[in-house]
């Protein structure tokens, strides 16, 4: 006879039958948005300019120096204390670090003095007093005042209300930026939590991928992973992980993380697009309601961290197939109010061909901080195995309102029908309205 062997399926995806979570409140569908995390964090003061590890970094010339961010609600005139960005640890020219790093007064990038080309810094270029504008804001206010463009001058301070320069020469820059792109190397405190169903493997998995390629930009306490397994197969397992994720929301909930990156890694029921609960007494699986999965799943205190995140649905593509299933889990979205959602449609979906697309969404939004939906089907472009393998429902959740608006985007990266090119297409949720 021919030779067999077993291998563990990698898809996520099987039939169960459904059983009803009745531990607790019902799940809200119409309920109010939860108190979200204040954004607001005081710019360092000019001390800490000098205040990183001396390394080395080799210099070249892919790119020219791009432009600042837009700077619209932020008055180069207003206090440090007031900016609501976090200043980058790193040199957003060479992406290194330096014994010196100038803090630009009027966006949160930092200039090393390597590739501002000074040999010595002069210590009077560390007063509180001396303001400092990066190549990048230089350049966008140079475009701003439509006139010819003055000498670089990146060390000014007032006298009598009149900016003079520190230096008694321009600067020259000797570096140039090695990313062709925002030019920025946020520094944002980020939480990455993966929640696993009971009996999924998750050796090798995409938060873990995630974890790894933005250690080499973080500190401990600047990067939190947490992994947890859930089984509300049972009661007992219920009231277990209900205290469970109690614990674990308190503990997140006391740090004020910028950033919330949340993967829910579990099967979808091929019949009815229900989600995995866990295991029964007998060890076999069980999948319940959506809306119940997502009420339990993210108990309170933790419900409160999904807000304002960006929610990773690791799932096979039958939650999307069954109209019942997807209003659900869109309601779930519209309650929860996470800023993205993402889910996919492959009806085997295997979370492997995504590992071009989180490295790539690493980078370009965690690392240099572009805008999710902006660049979506520039992270779709380097990740042809997920073009290949699965369509990818973009689900952007407004925090001010009720809209949620969804983008579908087929394997080969066009939008797919009714849905054009618009980057939203509304849908409203509120009292006695349907979900359309």
């Amino acid at each position: 006879m021919a030779r067999t062997k077993q291998t563990a399926k990698k898809t996520a995806s099987g039939i169960a039958p459904r059983v009803r979570l009745i531990l607790g409140p019902p799940a809200s569908t119409s309920g109010k948005a939860s108190k979200g995390i204040s954004r607001t964090t005081a710019h360092s003061s000019k001390t800490t300019r000098g205040a990183s590890l001396e390394t080395t970094s080799s210099l070249s010339s892919l790119t020219t120096v791009p432009s600042s961010p837009a700077r619209d609600t932020i008055s180069s005139a207003a206090p440090r204390e007031s900016l609501v960005w976090t200043i980058n640890k790193y040199c957003y020219l060479c992406h290194d670090g330096s014994r010196y790093l100038f803090c630009c007064d009027s966006c949160p990038r930092v200039v090393c003095e390597r590739c501002l080309g000074l040999v010595e810094v002069d210590p009077t270029l560390c007063d509180p007093d001396v303001k400092f504008k990066c190549p990048g804001c230089h350049e966008l206010d140079e475009r701003d005042a439509k006139s010819k463009w003055s000498p670089y001058y990146a060390f000014t301070r007032n006298e009598h209300g009149v900016p003079v320069q520190v230096l008694k020469k321009p600067v020259f820059m000797t570096g140039v930026c090695e990313r062709a792109s925002k030019a920025q190397v946020c520094a944002d405190s980020i939480l990455i939590l993966h929640l696993v169903c009971a009996g999924m493997e998750h050796r090798g998995s995409l938060p873990q991928l995630l974890h790894t390629t933005l250690k080499e930009y973080h500190t401990e306490d600047s990067l939190t992973y947490e992994e947890v397994t859930f089984d509300l197969g049972t009661n007992t397992k219920l009231a277990q992980w209900i205290r469970k994720a109690g614990r674990l929301g308190a503990k997140l909930a006391a740090r004020d993380f910028r950033r919330k990156i949340i993967f829910v890694t579990v099967h979808s029921e091929v019949t009815r697009g229900d989600l995995f609960a866990g295991k029964n007494e007998g060890g076999e699986d069980v999948a319940t309601a959506i809306e119940d999965f997502m009420h339990y799943v993210f108990s309170p205190p933790l419900h409160e961290l999904v807000y304002a995140s960006t929610l990773f649905m690791l799932t096979c593509g039958h939650l999307v197939a069954f109209e019942e299933s997807f209003m659900a889990m869109k309601q779930a979205i519209t309650r929860l109010r996470p800023e993205y959602t993402i889910l996919f449609t492959a009806p085997d979906f295997i979370s492997a061909v995504t590992k071009m697309f989180t490295v790539a969404y690493s980078i370009q939004v965690l690392v240099q901080g572009h805008t999710f939906h902006e660049i979506l089907l520039d992270l779709l472009n380097v990740s042809l195995d997920l073009r290949m393998h699965t369509d990818l429902l973009s689900l952007r959740q407004s925090l001010v309102t009720d809209i949620l608006g969804t983008t579908a985007i087929d394997a080969h990266g066009a939008f797919l029908c009714p849905l054009d090119a618009q980057d939203v297409v509304p849908f409203v949720h509120g009292p006695n309205q349907n979900v359309t």
